[in-house]
């Protein structure tokens, strides 16, 4: 009884050691991709297609000038969301982790059976 537990252990402490590096490289790529994303935004087409919308932009008969309206903000580009949300992801990652070994270290409960 003792082995079966012991192999239980050892499965589990190898499984982990499969699940960890993959867990943390998730955490590190939403915080990543979340700061990436508020930075800038990368115009994702082609070259050709880029090309014929700009042909299409200057071919078109200019009516009349927009003026644009300018709205004030009080924000200067702050990244404190992207700084909150990757923080949150890496607390949820690492209260992931921190059960799974909990649940790694606990004695096994005991086991039902019918006599």
């Amino acid at each position: 009884m003792h082995a079966m537990r012991q192999k239980r252990r050892r499965k589990w402490r190898l499984r982990l050691r499969f699940l960890a590096p993959p867990v943390c490289a998730v955490a590190l790529a939403l915080t990543a991709s979340a700061t990436a994303h508020a930075q800038s935004y990368t115009d994702l087409r082609s070259p050709d297609t880029r090309d014929a919308a700009r042909a299409a932009e200057t071919a078109l008969p200019a009516p009349e000038p927009i003026v644009p309206t300018v709205v004030e903000t009080g924000g200067d580009d702050s990244q404190t969301l992207p700084i909150i949300l990757s923080s949150v992801a890496l607390v949820i990652a690492v209260a992931g982790i921190a059960v799974a070994l909990s649940a790694l270290h606990r004695p096994p409960r005991p086991r039902w059976t019918a006599r």
